[in-house]
């Protein structure tokens, strides 16, 4: 069987430190996916012991399964990104861009389901800084220059109008 990693174009075999944004980059994501696991926990207490907001009409149980299913996916994307970013490979990069839509889905179900009356300063930390800053911090790491460079990501060149 052909290993599919194979055929994808490899920037150099010699294994080379990453640059030191690369390596805050992956920090940062091993603690989101702390913060989004305990996070998770927290608003499943929350929706499990008070219920859904009146708006939301859905049963218990389906709210707990959606908060279930967004705050496990983001979690879990976080750490496969921390792995994909172990490598040099230009996918890895790319794919790390596929965290903000799941941040925003993941802080939009919490906003959703929680009832007003029961958010507190948790839930508020959750979906800015665990779902808004924290992202943003990690892209912000992956734009600078050095870290561009480690993954083959060259910079679009601009032609002059003439």
């Amino acid at each position: 069987m052909v290993d599919p990693r194979a055929t994808e174009p490899t920037i150099e075999a010699v294994s080379v430190r990453p640059p030191p944004s690369v390596r805050l980059a992956r920090a940062v994501l091993v603690f989101i996916a702390l913060l989004a696991a305990l996070n998770t926990l927290n608003r499943l207490g929350t929706v499990g012991r008070f219920g859904t907001s009146s708006g939301a009409g859905l049963p218990v149980f389906a709210a707990l399964a959606m908060l279930a299913f967004t705050g496990a996916g983001y979690c879990l994307a976080t750490l496969g990104l921390f792995f994909l970013l172990d490598e040099r490979r230009k996918r890895g990069w790319w794919l790390a861009f596929g965290l903000l839509p799941v941040a925003a889905v993941n802080a939009a179900t919490a906003v959703l389901l929680i009832a007003e009356e029961h958010v507190g300063v948790a839930l508020v930390l959750d979906v800015y800084l665990v779902n808004g800053l924290l992202p943003l911090v990690v892209i912000g790491f992956l734009l600078r220059r050095s870290a561009r460079e480690f993954f083959g990501v060259s910079r679009a060149r601009l032609r002059p109008i003439s």
